[in-house]
């Protein structure tokens, strides 16, 4: 979502997306919390309401195996 005032700045809301130990609940407590808050951000935006800044919604791998697909998308920006 590309934000109104200063669409250069992009905050990030994310989580990843595996889990080896705890099953569903590691990783769909903080993808659900991410869905949810591109659900509610689409709905503001539908109302006029955008962010002053750009946000972006992403969903990681391999944080399991040491947070590498987090790094690995950040580090090609």
């Amino acid at each position: 979502m590309v934000g109104t005032e200063r669409p250069e700045e992009v905050a990030l809301i994310g989580s990843h997306h595996d889990a080896w130990l705890w099953g569903a609940d590691d990783p769909l407590s903080g993808t659900i919390v991410t869905i949810e808050a591109a659900r509610a951000f689409g709905d503001a935006a539908r109302q006029g309401m955008r962010p002053r800044r750009s946000v972006s919604f992403c969903a990681w791998d391999a944080e399991e195996f040491g947070i590498m697909g987090s790094v690995e998308w950040g580090q090609a920006r």
